[in-house]
């Protein structure tokens, strides 16, 4: 199996979630678009490995959060950051 209980998978227009996993059937829930859904509770339906990479479903890697300086950000922007609270 490719995946496994708690995964969360993405086609690029929303987020799923594997909430079981039956010999060869991922049971998912309804799409969300986005990673925090109260969706992802609810049960959608049973689907193989085939449907999924058929679809496009891959898994979703959530983004690398980077501590930054409003310096840092600042070259990196090449502009000047104004910080407004």
């Amino acid at each position: 199996m490719k995946y496994k209980q708690g995964d969360i998978l993405t086609d690029n227009n929303g987020y799923r979630k594997i909430l079981g996993v039956c010999g060869e059937v991922y049971f998912m829930s309804y799409e969300s678009k986005d990673t925090k859904g109260k969706i992802f509770n609810e049960l959608s339906g049973g689907y193989t490995q085939y449907y999924l990479d058929k679809n496009g479903y891959k898994l979703y890697t959530p983004p690398e959060e980077v501590e930054m300086t409003v310096a840092e950000i600042s070259e990196a922007l090449g502009k000047t950051v104004k910080v407004i609270e």
